[in-house]
């Protein structure tokens, strides 16, 4: 009797389990679908993080780049505008040089003496800026001291007044002759005009610089062509591929000139 009565209890208890847990499962269609959509789903995850880290990494260069850009024409222009600077008048300092990618130039700033005024090109006071590799570089006497890295291409032009009447010298169509020493360094004339007409102008003539700055990004871009030809001064500049690249271009009233 006791037995029995067990096996009941027992047999009531184990429908009763049935019933809580029930014993059937995922069928193999089942879980293979369900893979199926988790791979979906994560391709998808994945793909939109990949897109984003991308742009991330390109708007990063990009804004690199343009503010490396930026700088180096700022350090430049505030430069170049105190060309010819000479509070005693005595004449001997302005543009020394005027190459198409390169400039050399004077100012009485008092480096040296620790004083304006003195009169003499002193250590310090003459300045050169040019493109060394992919470094725009800096020399006042002590060597080149890089401005801005990552420069593709330098460029200079320069507006003059021949006749002397205060205003930069134009074209037949009015606009302002750009011209360059396209000759020896150092020789003392700009000869070649942008547009390809010669002139022979002594560079104590020069009012205005026009500056081209060419940068590009550090690092290549993946899958990223750049099919423009930028003209920088005298020059086009074909980019390389992979790399972004961005132009500025000023120009500079050099008010001691």
């Amino acid at each position: 009797m006791i037995i029995t009565g067990v096996n009941k209890k027992m047999k009531s208890l184990s429908k009763i389990l049935q019933l809580i847990r029930p014993e059937n499962g995922f069928t193999l269609v089942e879980l293979l679908v369900a893979m199926g959509i988790s791979a979906v789903v994560m391709a998808a995850v994945y793909s939109t993080y990949r897109s984003q880290q991308q742009s991330y990494i390109v708007q990063d260069q990009v804004a690199a780049a343009q503010q490396n850009l930026r700088a180096a024409m700022y350090v430049m222009t505030r430069d170049i505008r105190m060309a010819g600077f000479d509070p005693t008048r005595s004449g001997g300092f302005g543009i020394a040089d005027a190459q198409a990618g390169s400039i050399t130039f004077t100012s009485d700033n008092g480096t040296d003496t620790g004083e304006y005024g003195s009169g003499a090109i002193e250590t310090g006071e003459t300045v050169t800026y040019s493109l060394s590799g992919k470094n725009l570089v800096r020399n006042a006497g002590g060597g080149n001291q890089v401005a801005a890295e990552n420069i593709e291409a330098l460029g200079f032009a320069y507006a003059f007044d021949n006749n002397d009447d205060g205003l930069a010298d134009t074209a037949a169509d009015g606009s302002i002759k750009w011209a360059v020493d396209s000759g020896s360094p150092g020789d003392g004339f700009l000869d070649l005009c942008l547009d390809g007409t010669t002139v022979n102008v002594s560079v104590n003539k020069i009012k205005s610089v026009k500056i081209w700055i060419l940068a590009r990004t550090d690092k290549t871009l993946r899958s990223y062509t750049d099919t423009k030809t930028y003209e920088v001064g005298v020059s086009d500049i074909t980019p390389e591929p992979g790399y972004m690249y961005r132009l500025l271009c000023e120009t500079t009233r050099c008010r001691n000139l």
